[in-house]
């Protein structure tokens, strides 16, 4: 009920400042989003709370500032009026809230005794499980298609061991995670792309708060740290890129790149800089685009896309050699009505994909398809920890990691869902616990610690 109430005061409060309605139930809708991942993660590792956050910003908060800034020379431009936007987005976002949020807690609420004892016997594997996944990862970028995917995946296993590490011993294993995290902030800066970077370190705040429990203020004061360090980074990256050819990559080339950034007039918070990273993650802006084309040509897909894209996830390129390529951008350019080069990332996005299918209807549609298979990589990975080792609830990590990504091809989305389930599945099958592991399990209370 409390919530309830924050929720209608930020309405009301947007509503003075000059928001629209609609503009103004989507900010509180944001905020009420991000409260509920604040409160939660103490008591759980929020993984469901931050995936809301995430599209929440991309698709609602994003777009409100947006359409408030008016007629803009912005790249990211609304091309739909926000009321046509805003009646698909909010009731896709409620959709996407109402199914996530019907899943199971217990999962999210590891027990620390279990978690503790479980690593214990398994101790010295983790660690090897931390090294050699970040040689897997070294090599993987030189191993050819899909074996190199494969590898990128088996290679996600280091955070499951560092992970796990901080789990049982944060003060003796903390530099283990120290040191995988710097290792992949050196990754990033080296290919300077960094969304990868960012997403872990996000899963480790949450793993880090469940563990640690911080007081109110702290958390406040993260919070408005991982705002700055946001905004930097993103007005930063372009920066960096353009500097990477000419001096090198490297930490001394982004400091300097960061300097530059906080060296602007009006500083950090100025409002280019904080323009220009709210238009950053504003995917709604390439599904408004694709609205407007898709209503314009009336040329909608049904499930023949989904179709395609599940084909590129199941089926090997041997019995499918014309799959879908990793990457291809002809579906964008031929529906999202703008055009990209070979070497631009842009993904059209699951409520995209579904209007492309069935217009109004298919977004609805596709946001409860979204939120479905996100229920099932849970349930795989509850059944993985009840039959195995508690440490499995980690691997939520790894398996829903592009789900986190609004920005992220749904061709890729349900790839690497499908691919990921698969191979860990196959390593679960072969990972054989000792037999004192479960004699030991039976002794530990049932209650989280």
């Amino acid at each position: 009920m409390n919530k309830i109430i924050i929720v209608i005061c930020a309405f009301i409060i947007c509503l003075g400042l000059g928001f629209s309605g609609y503009q103004s139930v989507a900010i509180a809708l944001s905020g009420m989003f991000v409260l509920d991942l604040f409160l939660a993660s103490n008591e759980k590792i929020a993984f469901k709370e931050l995936l809301l956050v995430l599209f929440s910003v991309n698709y609602l908060f994003s777009p409100a500032m947006s359409y408030n800034a008016g007629e803009t020379d912005y790249v990211y431009k609304m091309k739909i009026p926000e009321e046509q936007y805003f009646d698909l987005a909010i009731p896709s976002m409620l959709i996407l809230w109402a199914v996530v949020s019907l899943i199971s807690n217990k999962i999210f609420k590891p027990n620390f005794v279990q978690f503790k004892l479980d690593v214990a016997k398994n101790k010295e594997l983790i660690v090897r499980m931390l090294l050699f996944g970040i040689v897997l990862n070294l090599s993987s970028r030189f191993m050819p298609g899909e074996l190199g995917f494969i590898v990128y995946l088996v290679s996600m296993l280091r955070f499951i061991a560092g992970f796990s590490l901080y789990f049982y011993d944060r003060k003796k294993y903390k530099w283990h995670l120290v040191f995988l995290l710097v290792f992949e902030f050196s990754n990033s800066l080296s290919q300077g792309m960094f969304h990868d970077t960012v997403i872990w370190f996000l899963l480790f705040g949450l793993v880090w708060t469940y563990v640690n429990k911080p007081q109110l203020m702290t958390k406040l004061l993260l919070g408005v740290l991982l705002f700055f360090s946001y905004v930097i980074l993103q007005n930063t990256k372009a920066v960096y890129r353009g500097q990477m050819a000419s001096k090198g990559a490297g930490f001394s080339t982004f400091f300097e790149s960061v300097q530059g950034t906080v060296g602007e007039e009006g500083g950090v918070l100025s409002e280019d800089n904080t323009t220009s990273a709210i238009n950053r993650v504003n995917q709604a802006w390439i599904f408004a685009s694709t609205v407007n084309n898709m209503d314009k040509n009336h040329d909608f897909q049904g499930m023949s896309l989904a179709i395609k894209y599940l084909e590129a996830a199941i089926l090997p390129r041997v019995l499918a050699p014309n799959k879908l390529q990793a990457g291809d951008k002809n579906i964008f350019n031929k529906y999202s009505g703008h055009y990209i080069s070979k070497g631009t990332s842009m993904g059209l996005g699951i409520f995209a994909d579904g209007y492309i299918a069935y217009g109004y209807f298919g977004s609805l549609l596709f946001s409860l398809l979204f939120a479905l298979q996100f229920l099932g990589v849970v349930k795989v990975v509850e059944y993985w920890s009840k039959q195995k080792t508690i440490i499995t609830v980690l691997f939520i990590f790894p398996i829903a990691f592009y789900a986190l990504r609004p920005d992220c091809e749904t061709q890729t989305l349900i790839t690497h869902i499908v691919k990921s389930i698969i191979i860990f599945a196959f390593l679960m099958y072969v990972y054989k616990p000792k037999k004192a592991y479960f004699q030991s399990r039976k002794a530990v209370p049932v209650e989280a610690v």
